[in-house]
């Protein structure tokens, strides 16, 4: 990893385990610590076990508990200080779900998407 670039510690809560591997072992080799959750629920677990994400990149449609209610669960708040969460875009997103998100969230952006949002 380059020099001046912080390591970042990511949560990845994907349920689609081909993507979340690929994923995490790019993270990896940058020099990031990638963890992955399969669904909410196990993303609160690791939370609650002690890992500190820096940023968590969330899947909005998982099995069990949505990532739409993931991020208002409050789940994050056990992980203290400030985060970054991007979440891919879905089409049965909630009209409302920009406004009811956690703060410091970035609801609508996606990591693979182009986003004209600063």
């Amino acid at each position: 990893m380059s020099s001046g670039v912080a390591r970042a510690r990511v949560l990845l809560i994907e349920d689609d385990l081909p993507l979340a591997t690929i994923i995490s072992k790019h993270l990896k080799a940058r020099g990031h610590e990638a963890r992955v959750a399969a669904s909410a629920e196990e993303a609160a677990r690791i939370i609650r076990a002690g890992f500190r994400p820096t940023i968590v990149l969330l899947d909005i449609n998982l099995p069990g508990e949505s990532g739409w209610s993931f991020l208002r669960s409050g789940a994050l708040d056990a992980a203290g200080g400030r985060r970054s969460s991007w979440s891919a875009p879905h089409q049965s997103r909630p009209r409302d779900s920009a406004s009811s998100a956690a703060p410091g969230t970035c609801p609508s952006l996606s990591p693979f998407q182009r986003s004209s949002r600063s």
